[in-house]
């Protein structure tokens, strides 16, 4: 039964995550407004047949220039022997000296208690007003309850220990918080609001200008309750575990679910300024939908792959002999 609502071959009314696959579509009328206006926002001209015949040609230009590169020893990093492409493993490329420096500047940053650098970094940035209200819409009005609400979700402590632990908030304001104003569209914006100052800081500017982002999932091991909705997969441990895939709010998916489904949530499902023309993943974001995908919005998808050898080139035409 799980499996099948998971795959949405069964479907429960009036649910928000089991409900009819069709209602997470578009509606059929507005989309062929929208495609009448030119307003769908897709990377790709609206004559599908000319698309496909253009990216035949480059593809096939391409995979031809490919294997001539490789047959005559042009390509950096890679050879081909007995009809077989051998790519050589990249290396790290950062200097020794830089992970000195960084040990060294780090050695340098002073101990700051988390909620202490909560309530800084909302001065610099106010993201905690974007916190509100579900019904009134308004702004936390106890600041220091709502970031105890925000530490107990991201240690999982629950109010009453947290109350525990911090001084002049009972477990009451902060699970008042948690009820009222702790809500996914309300992290969302509230992350949004600091990844946004993140970008406008001199220093960031240093590393690029904000068109370029990666995704990559984290497991954490389950206990006590939490044990019952983790799930075991044993390429990590035979224990329960979930995993949450960081750019998408932090959103947890069973271990045993590929990553590349959720690849194209964090790109569109934000509310930041940046304008992401280009997503790096390693091998557990990639998949050959999520190529089409990134071709049919106009932007660039650049996973990290392991095993490249096992991996095929889908090819309109014959494919030559020197390629496999």
């Amino acid at each position: 039964m799980r499996e099948r609502l998971r795959s949405a071959d069964i479907w429960i009314e009036g649910s928000r995550s089991f409900r009819p696959i069709d209602e997470h579509l578009m509606p059929r009328s507005t989309f062929t407004t929208m495609k009448e206006e030119d307003r769908l926002g897709l990377g790709v001209g609206s004559d599908g047949a000319a698309w496909l015949n253009e990216v035949k040609q480059v593809l096939d230009f391409n995979l031809k220039r490919l294997a001539y590169r490789a047959r005559a020893g042009k390509l950096d990093g890679v050879r081909l022997e007995a009809g077989t492409l051998i790519v050589t493993p990249t290396v790290g490329d950062v200097p020794a000296a830089a992970e000195e420096l960084n040990a060294e500047i780090s050695e340098m940053y002073p101990l700051v208690e988390v909620p202490d650098l909560l309530r800084e970094v909302h001065e610099w940035t106010g993201f905690a007003d974007h916190f509100t209200h579900v019904r009134t819409g308004d702004a936390p009005r106890n600041v220091s309850a709502m970031l105890a609400g925000i530490l107990a979700d991201a240690t999982n402590l629950g109010p009453k220990r947290m109350a525990g632990a911090s001084k002049g908030i009972s477990a009451h304001q902060i699970g008042w918080m948690r009820t009222f104003h702790a809500r996914s569209e309300t992290y969302r914006g509230a992350q949004a609001c600091i990844t946004d100052a993140h970008g406008g800081h001199p220093h960031s500017r240093l590393w690029g200008n904000g068109t370029t982002a990666s995704s990559d999932g984290q497991f954490f091991r389950a206990s006590d309750r939490a044990a019952k909705r983790g799930d075991v997969n044993l390429h990590y441990g035979s224990e329960p575990r979930s995993k949450f895939y960081s750019h998408l709010s932090d959103l947890p998916i069973s271990p045993t679910e590929s990553e590349a489904a959720y690849v194209l949530d964090g790109l569109f499902d934000q509310e930041t300024i940046l304008d992401i023309q280009e997503h790096f993943t390693d091998t557990g974001g990639a998949s050959d939908h999520v190529f089409g995908l990134f071709a049919l919005v106009g932007k660039r998808f650049a996973p990290r792959l392991r095993n490249l050898t096992d991996r095929k080139f889908h090819n309109s035409r014959r494919a030559m002999p020197t390629r496999r």
